[in-house]
């Protein structure tokens, strides 16, 4: 099996795409996005994340980084006991 062709490496590429164009449009664009995966709630909150990593630099220090994963999942439906 190639590792280039794995199922998560497809999978963390869609992600990190999607998050770039995300951070394009906000940043680039000055446009507004509403996130809304339909195969779940952590897709959405996976992208918001990243997003938010790219287009604040207070999400990239250590406070910043905890705030946003709070942040991120509790707006994802309530599931952030599960994560933590």
């Amino acid at each position: 099996m190639c590792v280039l062709s794995s199922q998560p490496l497809q999978w963390t590429q869609t992600i990190l795409s999607g998050a770039v164009r995300i951070a394009e449009l906000v940043q680039k664009h000055k446009s507004s996005v509403l996130i809304h995966c339909t195969d779940g709630w952590d897709r959405t909150a996976q992208l918001s994340a990243l997003a938010m990593l790219m287009l604040d630099p207070y999400y990239r220090t250590i406070r910043g980084l905890e705030v946003g994963r709070r942040t991120v999942y509790a707006w994802a439906c309530g599931q952030y006991m599960y994560v933590v």
